[in-house]
């Protein structure tokens, strides 16, 4: 009983820090509320988990995936211009990880899909070109 309420709130917690979804018209992927700096930042990870472990269909999971690694790029945004520009190098690297996850998934033969994570990408490449200018971490710039 206890790991169900556990879940709950965990569940619950999740839906506060989700940003919501990603259009393809959309330019501007904004900024994380929560980001590797902060220190509940171990709650968005265990929440992301759980939403991936009770996925049924890998079209779904690819898109979760998809909005997780939007989240990436909007922690990136977060992190960029601060004392913390050290933690985007990691960050980047669970961005192409969810990417790669996303690729192995994905049925090119579905276009629905192959469309909303390519459009998803250009957008998510744009949002990464802008912030790169403002990046002053040697290492940060790199990744």
């Amino acid at each position: 009983m206890r790991w169900v309420t556990t879940l709950v709130i965990s569940w619950l917690f999740g839906i506060l820090l989700t940003s919501g979804t990603i259009y393809a018209q959309e330019t501007n992927l904004g900024q994380a509320r929560i980001n590797a700096a902060s220190p509940l930042y171990f709650l968005k990870s265990i929440q992301e988990a759980l939403q991936l472990k009770f996925v049924k269909t890998t079209s779904v999971k690819a898109l979760y995936q998809l909005s997780f690694a939007t989240s990436r790029i909007r922690e990136v945004n977060s992190l960029v211009g601060n004392s913390q520009e050290s933690l985007i190098e990691p960050t980047l690297e669970k961005y192409w990880s969810f990417l790669r996850e996303i690729k192995n998934q994905v049925n090119l033969g579905d276009r629905d899909i192959a469309q909303r994570v390519g459009g998803a990408v250009v957008v998510q490449m744009a949002d990464l070109q802008k912030a790169f200018p403002q990046v002053s971490n040697p290492r940060a710039k790199r990744s």
